[in-house]
Order: C-alpha cells, then structure tokens, then sequence
C-alpha cells in the first residue's frame, strides 16, 4: 500500500510529537452566523444557515465581513465575494459553527501584577520632562531621575533627583532603581528605590530587548509620548494574565551534571524571561509575553504552551476540519488554516475578507496570541486533519529569531510530508512584504497534497 495512502503516518508522527507544546487561538462565543445568497439573475436575497456573533467587536472572529445592512453587526458571508462556489461557503459555515460549538478551553494559571501608581521618569532632557509629566502629576505619584549634565529642572512640585542610573529591574508593579544621587548631601553608596511603572525619555532604552517588561515605556517621540501619557493612568489597580508555559524540569536538556546542554529557550525569548538555572532553567511569569517561541524550538517537550493546551488546539483543528471536508463533500479545494494574531494579522485579515475579490471561503482563520506558537506539532496535525495548506501570516513586529525558528519548522515539517509521498507546499509564512490584503497573494496559495480520510487521534 502506497504510504501516502494512508493517515497513519502522519499520525504517529504527529502523536509522537502531542507531547509538545501547541499554539492557542482566542475562542470566540458564536451565536449565529449568517450565509447570505443572492441570486445573480433574479436578486432574491436567502439567508441561510444561522448562528449569532454575541461577544464584543474586539474578538469578533476573523474571516467574517461586516454587512452593511445589518443594523445590529451581524456577520455576513458572501458567495459573490469570498468563493466561487456555493459548497465552500457551507463548508465555511460548518467549520465555523463546528469551533463556536466546542467546550470551553481548559483553565490556565494566571500570573497577577498589583500596581500602586508610582511612576519613574528618567530623563535628560529639560523639556522632555516638563512634556511628559503634563496631565500625569495628577493621576499618578511621579518622581524623576535626572540623569543629564545640566542643572535639573524645576517641573512644579514632582520631585527631580539628579543622579546616574546604575540598574533597572522588574516589571508592572515591581521596579527596582538602583542609582547614585549626585545632591550635595547623598550618601556615596548607591540608593534603591521601588516603583510601579517607568517612562524612558532618553534616547537609548534601559531595556533594549524587544519585548519589555510591561508597565515600562520608552518614549522618544510624540506619537511614543502621547501612547504613554494615554496608558499609563490605566496601569493603577490590580492585573492578571495567563501563565502562558508549562515547564517539567525532570525532561529539560538544559544541562546535566554541569555539562552544557540545550540553551534554545534561554537563546530565543525576545522578553529575556528565561535564564539559566544550575542544570535546569529558569522563567519569570512575570515577564513572559506569551510568545511561545520556547516551546516551539524545545526539542524534549519540557517546555509547552498552555494558552490553549495541546489538547484544546488539537480539538479546535479537528473539529472545523472535520466539519469542513464532510460539508464540502469532497469537492472544491482543500481547506487552508491561517493563522494570525489579534491585532495587526487581523487587522490583515479583515482587509482581505472586505477586498474586492475577498477571503476564499476555504481559508479558515485562527487567532492566535502569537504566531511564534505555531510549532511543528500544530503545523502536521493540521494537515493530517485535512487541510491542504497552513498559513501563518506575519506583520513585522515580530522578533527576527521568531521567524527563523518559523521557518525551521516549516521546512522541517515539508521534508517530512515529503519523505512520506505528500507532494507539493504545505507551509507558508507571509508578512508585510507579500502585501497580504491584495487578492493576487491568496491565489498564489496553492494547496498540497493532503491525505485522503482525516485522522481519528486527539493532539
């Protein structure tokens, strides 16, 4: 029997990889969706299929367009716009009813910030300061490190201390200033303070990673100073996030009787969350932004993403895939799984969907929290779902090393599908440069060979 005539190979490839971490995409509650069909040569409008978007326009799902004519919001999928052919849109349907129907995902670990409202400025520059602090001094409790050559400013009643800045540590809620003050009567030995949030106006940042702690913002422009003086009163109360990773030590390859191992983690977290610790390693909730990117290049699964688990991702891929291949009843293309983030990749998506030829109805879109998340694991167990194609869309904000390791795993994951007789592309990672929103780039999108019944096992 031809190997690529049967699912199990993919399968156990895919199973032996379940016990990786998988990347998570924002469940939106779905109440109805709209199929609307309007007849070319008679223009008798039918609305089919019905379930109702009920969350907030912020998670609404993307891939879905907004019809004008509806005054309450509702979503609209077009034939004469997003596919050629009727079958798709129900297939589209399907799979979108399938994810909306799914359970709840299985609760996380939150990680809580509680922030007083102490602000550090640091700052070289007299005018910058007075610009800065204009309209905070009243809804937060700010102090100013000096750190310029000149006299300091006088900036009101806000206390301005001259000084060198010798450290800064910590995150909302939890910085540490570690600095020697330059007044006639300071003592030589270096001060700490604590403060709940940091605004840098000097043009070097204190934290040049690029992803920095939360509750710190560098800005040395207006459009950066206007963003901070908008969301820095809002960083006062009490906060919590999901603890995005899972780490069993027992399997890390990190070190072994203080023999250097495996550093991929520590190397590729663009937040610098993660340090080594003796044989093993070491995560700071606190400043992990749930990238992923860690369990994505762990090669032992001791590192896993937990927004969704496992688990959850896989049944989110098997059901809409399911959904989609028995609604299409074997004709047209196979379905394409495009993954995005919240923000800017939606925003992408959406524009597709609103173009003038639209989103193909076999594109299914996914948000994820962050596309770095889209490991090996998820890209197989796309396909052995049914899906011909897995796209995960960049935007350019993301961390050069993100994409490299992207790239790996696609290419990884090719060779492969490859080896086990699935002929053509599978994998691609678009970005700005291949200017997603114009129609010309999805009909570049051309499916590979996929298998021929969906598998039956659970990520």
């Amino acid at each position: 029997m031809c190997i690529k005539n049967t699912v199990a190979s993919v399968a156990l490839i895919v199973e032996s990889l379940s016990s990786a971490p998988t990347c998570w995409a924002q469940r939106c509650k779905i109440k109805k969706i709209a199929i609307i069909r309007e007849d070319s040569e008679t223009g008798v409008v039918e609305e089919a299929t019905t379930v109702r978007y009920a969350g907030p326009d912020s998670l609404r799902p993307a891939g879905f367009v907004f019809d004008a004519r509806d005054s309450d919001g509702q979503f609209a999928l077009r034939p004469e716009t997003i596919a050629h052919s009727t079958i798709l849109v129900d297939a589209h349907a399907a799979a979108m009813s399938a994810f909306a129907q799914l359970p709840p995902l299985s609760p996380v670990a939150s990680v809580a910030y509680q922030s007083e409202g102490r602000l550090l400025v640091i700052a070289d520059e007299a005018h910058a300061v007075a610009d800065a602090i204009r309209g905070l001094d009243t809804q937060l409790s700010i102090a100013v490190l000096w750190t310029g050559a000149a006299v300091p400013p006088i900036v009101g009643k806000t206390e301005i201390v001259p000084g060198t800045l010798i450290s800064l540590s910590g995150y909302l809620g939890a910085f540490e200033l570690v600095f020697d003050a330059r007044a006639p009567n300071a003592t030589q030995t270096p001060q700490t303070a604590p403060f709940d949030l940091v605004l840098d106006l000097r043009a070097a940042p204190i934290f040049a990673m690029h992803q920095p702690p939360q509750g710190y913002f560098h800005a040395t422009n207006q459009a950066a100073l206007l963003r901070a003086r908008v969301e820095l009163p809002e960083m006062v109360g009490e906060f919590e996030k999901p603890k995005f990773f899972a780490y069993k030590e027992s399997i890390c390859a990190h070190s072994r009787s203080k023999k250097a191992g495996c550093n991929k983690c520590i190397d590729i977290c663009s937040a610098t969350a993660i340090s080594a610790f003796g044989d093993i390693v070491k995560i700071d909730p606190h400043l992990c932004m749930g990238c992923g990117a860690c369990a994505t290049v762990c090669p032992s699964g001791a590192m896993a993403y937990q927004y969704p688990q496992v688990a959850d991702r896989g049944s989110q891929l098997k059901a809409m895939l399911n959904a989609y291949r028995v609604a299409a009843k074997g004709q047209g293309v196979a379905p394409v799984v495009l993954f995005h983030d919240a923000t800017l990749g939606r925003d992408a998506v959406v524009a597709m969907a609103r173009s003038v030829d639209g989103l193909p109805a076999n594109f299914l879109p996914l948000e994820t929290w962050h596309v770095a998340s889209t490991g090996l694991d998820v890209l197989l167990g796309a396909i052995a779902y049914g899906a011909g194609h897995v796209v995960v869309l960049t935007t350019g904000t993301e961390a050069p090393q993100y994409l490299a390791a992207l790239k790996s795993e696609m290419a990884l994951g090719e060779t492969i599908l490859h080896a086990l007789g699935f002929a053509g592309t599978h994998f691609s990672l678009p970005g700005p440069a291949d200017k997603v929103s114009s129609p010309d780039w999805l009909r570049r999108i051309a499916s590979g060979e996929t298998v021929p019944v969906s598998a039956g096992f659970n990520l």
